[in-house]
């Protein structure tokens, strides 16, 4: 349990420090992490701004012939060993999300292999990095093909540290008024939790790696005709693949 909070504190925090190089208001002060919201920044001006994040995408458990927590299990086993063998030869700190396929099952003895592969991907593409520079990575034939759909990363200059997740386990539901009311709301509930903080102001984010939408889909256009409200002061929708910041409120 302490290792899953660990991880998931791990996460939200790059989350965080993405966000915060992608939207160019977001504002100056010591950032302290937290429980309901997620975060507390402390403004130069005394005042205390709490920031919530959740996820887009939601757990993908419906139909499948297999225990999702074992499977969840084995491609976290994967992606460490991945990390750990990248990193013993490059300190090039990446978010990055592997795409496993449904339901894989290897054994104890291919772990290793399909972590070396995914290691060796992931070196051959960011060879190019240029350490200035905010630079992607989208693997779509990977090495490790027969475990591994795809893999995408992001390298910011500012970020200094890691984080390498999954995202086979996850779907991405389509954006749509309803759906996106639905998480707001979610986390408004935990509102009375918020407020004993005794903050100024309220920002909830809620973050993708990324997600499909056609051509003639414009974002922006369709958040501002959808008027979404909320008792958040702010609430933004994040890509972090693209680096996208959407204003909902």
């Amino acid at each position: 349990m302490k290792d899953f909070q660990n991880n998931r504190k791990q996460e939200e925090k790059s989350f965080l420090t993405c966000f915060s190089k992608a939207y160019a208001e977001f504002p100056k002060g010591k950032i302290k992490d937290s429980e309901s919201p997620d975060f507390i920044i402390s403004l130069s001006n005394k005042r205390k701004l709490g920031i919530e994040l959740t996820r887009l995408t939601q757990p993908n458990s419906e139909n499948s012939e297999f225990n999702v927590s074992q499977i969840d299990s084995l491609e976290k086993r994967i992606c460490k060993e991945a990390q750990k063998i990248f990193e013993s030869g490059n300190d090039i700190p990446l978010y990055l999300s592997i795409f496993f396929h449904d339901n894989i099952r290897v054994t104890n003895n291919e772990i290793i292999d399909i972590a070396e592969k995914i290691a060796v991907d992931i070196r051959n593409h960011s060879m190019e990095i240029d350490r200035k520079s905010i630079f992607q990575i989208q693997i779509q034939n990977p090495i490790a093909k027969d475990h591994v759909d795809l893999i995408q990363s992001i390298y910011h200059p500012n970020v200094t540290t890691s984080y390498w997740g999954i995202t086979g386990g996850y779907f991405v539901p389509p954006l749509s008024k309803e759906y996106l009311t639905e998480r707001i709301k979610s986390k408004e509930h935990k509102l009375p939790l918020y407020k004993k903080k005794r903050l100024n102001e309220l920002w909830l984010i809620i973050v993708a790696d990324t997600f499909e939408r056609s051509t003639s889909f414009n974002i922006d256009n369709q958040i501002e005709a959808w008027n979404i409200g909320s008792r958040f002061d702010k609430v933004f929708l994040f890509e972090v693949m693209a680096h996208n910041v959407y204003v909902i409120k």
